[in-house]
C-alpha cells in the first residue's frame, strides 16, 4: 500500500468489537488429563443389586461381579491460521509490531468466538431426552424465570449442584431477565477480574451472558404431534463436572511470528488452537436447555452457525411454557 502524502496516518487499528471467552473460564478439565496423542479412555464400574442382609445365613446373595466400562474421548478441535505479511506492508503501515497485533486481532475476533461456538453447540448436541424446556416467547417476564427454573430444576434431578451449575444466557433473554439477576458484594470484581460478561446469578447458579447468534438453532426434534421444528435455544444449564473442556494443547496467543522467511520479502505469522469439548457419558443428564418452541403445525426453519467448524445434531424431549 503506498502512502498517502499530505493526510495524518494513525497509529491505532479499527478493529471489531469484541469479548472474552464465555466457555472457558468457566468450564475445565476436572482433572482428567490426556495421553501425548490426544486421547483418554474414561472408565465407569457397574453397580451391585442392593439386597436384605440375612444375619443367619453365611452365604451372601446375590453377589455382583463388578465390570466396567470405557468411554473413548479423542481431542478433534484442531484449527490453524498461517499468514504472511510483506515487508513494504510493514514499512508502510505505521503500526509497531505489526505481526504481533495481527496476531492478537485474530485471536479475538476469530479464535475465541469460533472455539466458543464450537463448545457451546457440542455440548447442547450431547444433552439428554427430556433434558429440554420449551418457551413460545422470549418476552414474557412471568414464564422465563419460570423456564429458568425448570431447567435448573431438571440439572438438580440428575444429581447437579447449584453451586457447580453455570448458565449460559442469550443476550435477547438475558435483557429480559435483567431485573431476577442479582449481584451481591461477593460476586465484586468477578465480572472484571475474570470474565466481563459474567451477569450475576438466579436462583443461586452463575449466569454468564452469550451473544444469540453462539446457540444453535432447531437442534432438537419436532414437538409431539406437531409439524414444527425447535428453535433458537437460549438459555445452557451445566454442572461443571459433566462437561470436560481440554485447555489447548496448542494455544492461539502461543503464535510464532517468523522475521526471515525463505523466499520471501516479510514476515509469517503462525497460530494453532488445539483442543476439545466433551460432555461425560454418566453425566450428560446434568445438562439442560432453554429453547424458543415454534407452535404446533407450524414450521420453521433451521438456521446454521457459519461460525461453527463443524456441527452436531441432538435428540431433546420437551416440557412446554
Amino acid at each position: 500500500m503506498a502512502q498517502t502524502y499530505g493526510k495524518s496516518d494513525s497509529s491505532l487499528i479499527d478493529r471489531q468489537l469484541t469479548i472474552s471467552s464465555v466457555f472457558a473460564p468457566y468450564f475445565g478439565d476436572n482433572g482428567y488429563k490426556f495421553n501425548n496423542d490426544g486421547s483418554i479412555r474414561v472408565f465407569s464400574l457397574d453397580n451391585g443389586t442392593l439386597a436384605g442382609y440375612n444375619e443367619n445365613s453365611v452365604v451372601y446373595s446375590p453377589v455382583t461381579l463388578v465390570g466396567n466400562s470405557g468411554n473413548d474421548y479423542t481431542l478433534a478441535y484442531n484449527q490453524a491460521m498461517f499468514a504472511r505479511i510483506q515487508k513494504t506492508l510493514e514499512q508502510d503501515t505505521p503500526i509497531a509490531n505489526l505481526a504481533a497485533q495481527w496476531a492478537r486481532q485474530q485471536i479475538e475476533e476469530v479464535f475465541i468466538p469460533t472455539h466458543d461456538v464450537y463448545s457451546i453447540n457440542k455440548v447442547v448436541a450431547a444433552r439428554e431426552n427430556g433434558q429440554v424446556v420449551r418457551i413460545a416467547a422470549v418476552n414474557n417476564t412471568v414464564r422465563l424465570p419460570l423456564a429458568f427454573a425448570k431447567a435448573v430444576m431438571k440439572v438438580k434431578n440428575k444429581g447437579g449442584q447449584v453451586q457447580r451449575m453455570v448458565a449460559l444466557v442469550s443476550s435477547t433473554y438475558a435483557a429480559e431477565l435483567a431485573d431476577q439477576i442479582t449481584f451481591t458484594g461477593s460476586d465484586a470484581g468477578y465480572g472484571d477480574g475474570i470474565n466481563k460478561s459474567f451477569l450475576g446469578r438466579l436462583k443461586g447458579v452463575t449466569c454468564v451472558e452469550v451473544p444469540d447468534h453462539y446457540f444453535p438453532q432447531a437442534l432438537g426434534t419436532k414437538p409431539q404431534g406437531g409439524t414444527g421444528d425447535w428453535g433458537q435455544v437460549h438459555v445452557l444449564v451445566a454442572d461443571k463436572k459433566a462437561i470436560l473442556n481440554v485447555t489447548p494443547k496448542m494455544r492461539p496467543e502461543d503464535y510464532v511470528v517468523i522475521t526471515k522467511v525463505p523466499g520471501f520479502s516479510g514476515s509469517e505469522v503462525q497460530l494453532r488452537d488445539r483442543g476439545d469439548t466433551f460432555v461425560l457419558v454418566k453425566k450428560a443428564g446434568a445438562i439442560a436447555t432453554v429453547e424458543q418452541g415454534a407452535d404446533v403445525g407450524t414450521s420453521s426453519a433451521s438456521t446454521t452457525n457459519t461460525l461453527m467448524p463443524t456441527t452436531g445434531t441432538s435428540k431433546a424431549a420437551t416440557t412446554a411454557l
